[in-house]
């Protein structure tokens, strides 16, 4: 049996071998519960800020030329569409993450051909579109419409989020919610006490007069992050008397957020990191006292759940999914850098508070678990794969 998966994903070939920025392995044992070969359909990179191998034995790479301008849309829009519906018809089944123009046009080639398939949807791409550029804004009617009437008449539909995406995606198919966040294998018992009472003890230890320190995982040149918010609330928060350290990690180019941050007087206040390998996210996740996701835009952010995951006190936007973390009063409005100055200036004068939201993080991060989402995962396949048994 071979299976597509498609996705706007980029990865990079060099002597015979495939690498993403990312490790893409897990993702990968993961459709092996459906199919031995699996084939991605993805756009091709010249180069990744970190290399990661794939090395799953039974892959393979078709690259689809680059759709996401107005002129490679123009110029390359007939080359793709053909080198999709020909890949759609060489396969036994589709998995098609979205929003993306290549999933958009091999969910439409796989209903044409009776082909069967799931969607993976993993953000909106209004929000996505419409908080990135002029060409994103032209373009997010189109992508919302047509990931809107996809989902809606997929057989099979995985959302990332519990809510958000399924009420504005909703889809007349069987589905289920199941996060792709990929934590380490469960701890222990002991070992997860032990790693919640490092963090209570680190932040037992914060001295009143300390720079608080902040993190945010993400594209560093993408809008949508909202990283420049918290920039600003620096500077306010520095005329106040409170320093907080701010650490960036994630790829891309960071000089606009550091050129904010110098013409507000912060500069010395941000430190930026870069594009870490995932290994060694969950140490950048341990040495904050709060993490931050202030976006304008998410389906059910990754990043957030993997700092809660080490008992790491997380704050975040009402963007997306977001929400469906977070208590209440960790939740700020999208773009509103006065509730966000608010909130961290209750969290540095009272840093009793952080223990108890160190707590509420890491019990949420349960839901999580790779055993969970492994069972809802297995679940949901072997409904798909009955139904296509019980067709054949």
């Amino acid at each position: 049996m071979r299976l597509l998966f498609t996705h706007d994903l980029p990865l990079m070939r060099r002597e015979g071998r495939v690498y993403s920025a990312v490790d893409k392995n897990a993702l990968l044992e993961n459709y092996a519960l459906l199919a031995e070969d699996i084939v991605f359909l993805c756009r091709e990179a010249a180069a990744l800020e970190h290399m990661s191998e794939i090395t799953y034995p039974r892959f393979s790479f078709i690259p689809v030329p680059n759709l996401n301008s107005a002129a490679g849309l123009i110029r390359r829009f007939k080359e793709a569409s053909c080198l999709i519906e020909e890949a759609v018809a060489q396969v036994d089944m589709g998995v098609f993450r979205m929003p993306s123009l290549i999933s958009f046009l091999a969910a439409y080639h796989a209903r044409r051909r009776g082909l069967p398939y799931m969607i993976e949807v993993v953000s909106c791409p209004w929000d996505a579109l419409w908080n990135h550029s002029a060409w994103g804004r032209a373009a997010a009617p189109f992508f919302t419409l047509a990931q809107r009437l996809l989902v809606r008449d997929a057989p099979y539909v995985l959302y990332v989020s519990e809510r958000f995406l399924q009420g504005r995606y909703p889809s007349r198919g069987r589905c289920v919610s199941c996060s792709d966040v990929e934590l380490p294998p469960e701890p222990s018992l002991e070992a997860g006490e032990g790693l919640l009472r490092r963090r209570l003890e680190r932040l037992s230890s914060l001295s009143s007069s300390a720079p608080l320190v902040l993190g945010t995982a993400g594209a560093l040149d993408v809008p949508y992050k909202g990283q420049r918010f918290v920039i600003r609330v620096l500077a306010r928060l520095r005329r106040r008397g409170m320093d907080i350290e701010y650490r960036l990690a994630g790829s891309g180019d960071a000089s606009a957020l550091l050129a904010e941050a110098e013409k507000l007087g912060v500069r010395d206040l941000v430190r930026v990191l870069g594009a870490l390998p995932h290994e060694e996210m969950f140490g950048f996740f341990d040495g904050l006292d709060v993490y931050v996701q202030p976006s304008l835009q998410e389906g059910l952010p990754r990043a957030a759940v993997e700092a809660m995951s080490r008992a790491c006190p997380v704050i975040g936007s009402s963007a997306g999914g977001i929400p469906e973390l977070l208590e209440p009063t960790c939740v700020f409005p999208k773009g509103d850098t006065a509730a966000l100055e608010c909130l961290l200036a209750v969290l540095w004068q009272d840093r009793t508070r952080l223990a108890g939201m160190a707590r509420e993080s890491f019990a949420r991060a349960s839901a999580f678990r790779p055993a969970v989402l492994g069972r809802k995962r297995r679940d949901f396949y072997a409904a798909f794969l009955a139904e296509q048994g019980a067709r054949g």
